[in-house]
């Protein structure tokens, strides 16, 4: 990304539009923090009291990548003392890395989900673990060569000093085609068994397929609605429209993604206490650390047992395939 001056003539509207783009900044960091602040009990009771497996560390990168990511995008688009140098690194580099890897982490956690709904099966978690390599570099390869050709500076005018882009990210809306094409898959993959479950409810027996099945569709809901929005924004020929809902985005994913990690393992704690869970946690509700459980015998399925990639040990009841699937 190199410097040049914003033409005088869309001085006005290129303020505007980056206060725009500042308030989107502080509203996703508002609610990246809000978030926190309603699961920090249960990511305390679930996460750091609990023994430490490769899930706990997904959930804390995919956690605090966010937060970190977060405070230093929205310094440097708010505040007034950023030099050119500040805005390459926030724009080409650090707001770019971390939107990847947090893609990555979110992606990587519906991936765990969709092979522990389908029972860890090679037929699913293979290729769909290639597709996802594949969309992700593909993603990646068009971000290097829109942002090769992107240009921007520190100062819209003497006196005016914020981080911002000049010139359009012609073709950007590329980037979002490969991520669709997973997104869809996975909502495709999780659709024909939210199908099933409807045409037979009795056959999801299980507690834990149920919640893990409602909290992936709302998660491939959600964000395919959003990733169809940024692809529409990204095609617009002002560079600051085009990612002024890209930070509640990446926000979003972070947020989705360890609700699921956390319904699930509170769901996998009270199954090893013998209770069944009565619903999994919600947007704007608290985290399940704690919340009160109903009596009763545990969901444990009778049959053989096999190993997979894992959340983390817990029984599914029967469905297409006999089984044991580990979230």
């Amino acid at each position: 990304m190199s410097s040049v001056p914003v033409p005088v003539s869309g001085i006005d509207k290129t303020y505007l539009y980056m206060q725009w783009a500042a308030y989107f900044q502080m509203a996703a960091t508002t609610l990246v923090f809000w978030d926190y602040v309603l699961t920090f009990e249960g990511e305390l009771e679930l996460i750091w009291r609990r023994k430490k497996t490769g899930v706990s560390f997904l959930f804390i990168s995919n956690r605090y990548l966010a937060i970190i990511a977060q405070l230093l995008t929205t310094y440097t688009h708010v505040s007034s003392n950023v030099t050119y140098s500040v805005s390459k690194f926030a724009i080409a580099y650090w707001l770019i890395g971390t939107s990847l890897l947090q893609l990555i982490l979110t992606d990587g956690i519906v991936w765990l989900c969709v092979c522990a709904l389908y029972g860890n099966s090679k037929r699913i978690r293979w290729p769909l673990l290639g597709l996802l390599i594949a969309c992700v570099l593909g993603g990646t390869a068009v971000i290097g060569v829109v942002g090769s050709r992107t240009k921007g500076s520190a100062e819209i005018t003497p006196g005016i000093r914020r981080c911002t882009v000049d010139t359009q990210f012609h073709g950007l809306w590329l980037y979002w085609i490969p991520i669709l094409i997973y997104e869809t898959t996975t909502l495709i993959l999780v659709m024909r068994l939210f199908i099933q479950y409807l045409q037979n409810r009795r056959a999801w027996a299980l507690n834990l397929l149920r919640l893990l099945l409602k909290d992936m569709l709302l998660y491939l809901a959600v964000i395919f609605a959003s990733f169809v929005t940024n692809a529409v924004l990204f095609s617009n020929p002002d560079p600051i429209l085009a990612g002024l809902v890209e930070p509640v985005t990446v926000v979003l994913l972070s947020i989705l993604g360890n609700r699921m990690l956390l319904n699930l393992r509170a769901e996998n704690k009270r199954a090893e206490e013998g209770m069944v869970f009565e619903s999994g946690v919600q947007v704007g509700e608290r985290s399940p650390g704690n919340r009160g459980t109903q009596g009763g015998e545990s969901d444990r399925r009778r049959g053989t047992e096999t190993s997979g990639p894992a959340l983390q040990s817990m029984r599914f009841a029967e469905v297409a395939a006999e089984s044991r699937t580990y979230v």
